[in-house]
């Protein structure tokens, strides 16, 4: 028995370094951590707009042109960005495992218009429709869960984003000075999934590379049609479902 015990003492003294070793050579990454980013953002506003009211109602359109109209006022926005702000975060960290949180404040310059011309079927009247998409700044605060490999960290995330975003629509035509125009500034929620890759560069700076999608729902700008300033009950509704993708890369210090 006694010999047993010696055998084992030895075997865990031969032992015991190396496992000290093994401990040593996990990286640490818990703690807060504060840096920089910058990247590429691409904005898609799919729009699924529509015009109401027709001249059997003593509206201005025709049966006829709503489809025109609605041709017009359904069509797509997609346009690129450069994205920059400030990554905050903090970490807990058993062994391998990460948890914890990941938080963001970013400048964007999302800034898209496109104009379309149409005629009225009806009349064969020409009519101008420019619908616009814009965003200054998103931020995001989202749980995360991370793995430890070397010097690599790993991690998937999702939660909360908001953003400041302005849709608008201004119709203008030939005939009559008609005009619908309408514009909804708002911050609105949505949320995002991510996923990173960081690579330790000392115990306290690291690099990364980080993928974000942002989902913003619907935001809706409604105008009624106006003939030399009066009303009449011809609207158009545009409501975009707001999308972005983001790719970035980034410097973190961990305190």
């Amino acid at each position: 028995m006694r010999q047993s015990l010696l055998a084992a003492t030895f075997l865990l003294s031969l032992f015991s370094p190396t496992l000290a070793k093994a401990d040593e050579a996990i990286r640490q990454w818990k703690g807060f951590n504060l840096g920089l980013s910058i990247g590429l953002a691409e904005t898609d506003a799919n729009s699924d707009g529509y015009a109401e009211g027709v001249n059997t109602d003593g509206a201005y359109w025709a049966p006829a042109d709503l489809p025109t109209v609605n041709s017009v006022v359904e069509q797509d926005i997609s346009t690129d960005s450069v994205v920059g702000g400030l990554d905050l975060g903090y970490n807990l960290q058993a062994g391998h495992l990460v948890l914890g949180l990941d938080g963001g404040a970013y400048a964007t310059n999302t800034d898209k218009t496109i104009e379309t011309f149409s005629v009225y079927p009806s009349n064969a009247n020409g009519f101008t429709i420019r619908s616009a998409v814009r965003s200054n700044w998103f931020v995001k605060l989202a749980p995360k869960v991370g793995y430890i490999y070397r010097d690599f960290l790993f991690e998937l995330s999702g939660g909360l984003a908001f953003a400041s975003i302005t849709t608008s629509f201004d119709l203008v035509q030939e005939a009559n000075n008609g005009r619908a125009f309408a514009e909804n500034n708002k911050i609105q929620q949505g949320w995002v999934v991510g996923a990173g890759l960081h690579y330790a560069l000392s115990d306290h700076w690291s690099i990364n590379g980080k993928y974000t999608y942002a989902n913003f729902g619907n935001v809706s700008a409604r105008g009624p049609l106006s003939f030399v300033g009066v009303e009449n009950r011809s609207a158009i509704e545009q409501d975009y479902n707001l999308r972005t993708h983001m790719v970035s890369l980034g410097v973190n210090y961990r305190f």
